[in-house]
């Protein structure tokens, strides 16, 4: 019921026109101690240790249906939750000693997001998270931190993610109407460098459902039926990045995916200014001033546009895109985004054994 509502609330906040507005950052309990200090064995790095139930084994694959705001976000979205014991863990490091809640949470397949797991403040304070902070910044006026923390198990279906470290923010998205708080985000990220221990993944827009594996080799059941292109992962200082080379508008690109965005494609501004000279479809295109938010970035200014699109084999009717100035934050290592919005009528498959993506026509 509770997402039910959540989701009434989202979709009447973008058709009103309020979704700008109605979105803002909060802090839970600021006025209480959020921080506590990670025992010093705990601040090396981790390797993300997946384990899947004894009886998923002899499949070697299994499913995860999407989380209902799937409907509203069109990012990767399926549900989990963040679950262990005081046993497997020192409750006197924590925030509040006791056992961790096992409240269900949507998980963002998050490829754009370049490190492992992502929490917020929420998800620090109901579950008692060790944390170790990093820095303090200050956005909208207020102070906010950044840091580290400590996940004893994070649960997804049938696959649990084992003694992680991971990110948090001490802020989170509200959605409020006349100023008054009525939903909060509280949406866990797992990022590329936690997904690309699988062997594979595919994410099927049609069944609304996400696929694993472990070590399986992803086979189509008609290869025909599929155009693939190149995936290459690029690290720099513990951050990874998913690229492809596709076809966009004629023109081979390489392309950042953001399995984490609801959106098409984004670019920046001078890239926009060659394209729409030379693609047919977007000449004449007009762009409106508009923003695009980001839960970790902030609410960034672009201009957009939908137009017909020509992505790889698949021609676009309604692509939305956004273009946003050279000096963007959020084009700051790469020149292309591409979303999930293109890709909501078909499955992909990330095939990280081969370096293939799949994209069934």
């Amino acid at each position: 019921m509770k997402n039910s509502l959540f989701m009434i609330l989202l979709v009447l906040s973008l058709l009103s026109g309020c979704a700008n507005s109605g979105f803002q950052y909060a802090i839970v309990s600021k006025d209480e101690p959020v921080y506590s200090s990670l025992p010093s064995g705990q601040r090396h790095s981790f390797a993300p240790t997946w384990q899947i139930d004894s009886e998923s084994e002899q499949f070697g694959t299994f499913h995860v249906k999407y989380h209902p705001s799937y409907n509203a976000k069109h990012c990767i979205v399926v549900e989990g939750s963040i679950g262990g014991s005081k046993n497997g863990f020192d409750p006197s490091t924590s925030l509040r000693a006791g056992e961790l809640t096992t409240r269900k949470n949507p998980i963002v397949l998050d490829t754009g997001a370049s490190q492992g797991v992502f929490v917020n403040d929420i998800h620090v304070l109901e579950n008692n998270l060790r944390c170790f902070p990093v820095q303090t910044n200050k956005a909208e006026g207020r102070d906010y931190g950044l840091g580290r923390c400590f996940i004893p198990q994070l649960r997804v279906g049938r696959m649990t993610l084992k003694d992680f470290p991971c990110w948090y923010l001490q802020r989170h998205l509200e959605l409020k109407f006349f100023g008054l708080p009525v939903a909060r985000d509280d949406s866990i990220i797992v990022g590329l460098t936690a997904l690309r221990e699988f062997s594979f993944v595919v994410f099927d827009g049609v069944g609304k459902e996400a696929e694993f594996s472990l070590d399986g080799v992803f086979e189509p059941d008609q290869e025909q039926a599929w155009s693939k292109f190149p995936l290459s992962i690029e690290e720099d200082h513990g951050n990874a990045f998913l690229f492809v080379q596709i076809p966009v508008a004629g023109q081979l690109m390489k392309v950042q995916l953001d399995t984490g965005s609801g959106s098409g494609l984004s670019l920046n501004d001078e890239l926009w200014e060659k394209l729409s000279q030379k693609e047919p479809r977007l000449i004449g295109v007009t762009l409106k001033e508009g923003t695009e938010l980001y839960p970790y970035v902030g609410r960034l200014p672009c201009k957009k546009a939908v137009a017909q699109l020509q992505v790889g084999d698949r021609l676009v009717s309604n692509a939305k895109m956004s273009v946003f100035p050279a000096e963007s934050p959020l084009l700051s290592d790469c020149d292309v985004i591409l979303g999930m919005q293109y890709f909501q009528d078909t499955v992909i498959a990330l095939d990280f054994k081969k370096a293939i993506l799949w994209v069934r026509k």
